[in-house]
């Protein structure tokens, strides 16, 4: 009995053997299979890594450029701001010339004046520079002009003027 028993329990023993061998060698099988996966996850790995690196690189790169580009913009709308001012204020001197225009215009087509004179710009134009006979100045301008400047000319045509002449228009 004894010898059956040791038969027996040499057979169990060989069995449960070849049976765990066979299980080990599956389990090296599946070891080795997940240890390839594993190398090319992490060569994978060292490539996404890589082009991480190079993605945080452009990202900083792109960052510098958007800082300066808001910069630039910044720069840019305070000129806008400055341009726009300078347009609305040459829009109201231009409206305020335009009123004095149109004005100038319902006098003269209601008195039948002439013209304005060239230097002041409130009065009626009455005397004439010599010698180019431009009507271009009211008596008191043109005494003052006379009187202040050394070299006068005529402020239309720029001549030396050599003095001027009351004008009496005629309607």
């Amino acid at each position: 009995m004894e010898a059956k028993r040791i038969k027996n329990y040499k057979r169990d023993y060989h069995s449960d053997y070849y049976s765990l061998k066979k299980e080990y060698q599956k389990l090296l099988i599946k070891l080795r299979k997940e240890q390839e996966g594993n190398l090319n996850l992490l060569g994978h790995n060292h490539f996404l890594k890589g082009k991480i690196n190079v993605y945080a690189s452009l990202e900083d790169k792109h960052m510098e450029d958007i800082s300066q580009l808001r910069t630039k913009y910044n720069a840019l709308q305070v000129r806008c701001r400055n341009l726009r001012n300078k347009l609305e204020e040459q829009i109201h001197e231009r409206q305020k010339l335009r009123k004095k225009y149109n004005e100038f215009q319902a006098d003269v087509h209601h008195h039948g004046r002439f013209s304005l004179c060239s230097i002041c710009m409130d009065r009626e134009a009455d005397c004439c520079f010599v010698p180019c006979m431009h009507l271009a100045a009211c008596q008191e301008c043109a005494l003052k002009w006379f009187e202040t400047n050394r070299f006068i000319r005529c402020p239309v045509c720029n001549v030396d003027a050599e003095g001027f002449e009351k004008c009496f228009l005629v309607g």
